[in-house]
């Protein structure tokens, strides 16, 4: 991959994120070795969504110079479809075995998935990127795309952005989810082989 083309939308994305970031570290008063990018503490910076049309708006815009990762289990993605332009699967969470069912969550129990972070940096690096490159993560809902955008800041990357609503949208007083991907965007319902045994190495 063009390497030209990864650094191409950096300035306008480092200046959105940027704003965000110095407005969370101003608040913190955070020491001049802490306000690096990719060196703020996680737990000082709040981390900003990105909405689903200006994701797919960004990444039609810029293609592979932005990734667009989904973080849903394999069989999440099998069964559910899968939003147009995801680069990889890279699942941050997976259904724990034997199967429990969580009540209050009215879902199944999961556990986080090993090596997350490793994969990540496997999958960026395939894909030409690097700890700069934009990532935008997509996951059900919107709230495992933002634990995993904390583990990734504190890992180093700096432009990372969890898609609001996620691919299926919240969960409404009606039963139903909405203003997720999959509610106006493209997305398939076909499951994606390259996908689910897409490998990094």
């Amino acid at each position: 991959m063009n390497r030209n083309r990864i650094g191409c939308c950096r300035p306008v994305w480092a200046a959105v994120v940027g704003a965000a970031l110095a407005q969370a570290v101003a608040a913190q008063d955070l020491p001049p070795a802490a306000r690096a990018w990719g060196r703020i503490e996680p737990a000082a910076v709040s981390i900003q969504t990105i909405s689903p049309a200006d994701a797919f708006a960004l990444k039609a815009a810029k293609g592979g110079s932005v990734l667009l990762i989904d973080l849903r289990s394999r069989e999440e993605a099998a069964f559910g479809g899968a939003a147009q332009g995801v680069d990889a699967l890279v699942p941050y969470t997976q259904i724990a075995q034997p199967l429990q069912w969580d009540a209050q969550r009215q879902d199944f129990v999961r556990q986080r998935a090993p090596g997350f972070v490793d994969l990540m940096q496997a999958w960026v690096s395939v894909l030409g990127g690097d700890h700069d490159t934009p990532l935008l993560l997509l996951c059900r809902d919107g709230h495992t795309a933002a634990a995993a955008a904390r583990e990734l800041v504190r890992a180093g990357y700096a432009n990372v952005r969890p898609v609001a609503g996620g691919f299926d949208g919240a969960l409404e007083g009606d039963g139903r989810r909405h203003g997720g991907w999959k509610e106006a965007l493209p997305w398939q319902a076909q499951a994606d082989a390259r996908l689910l045994f897409g490998d990094p190495d």
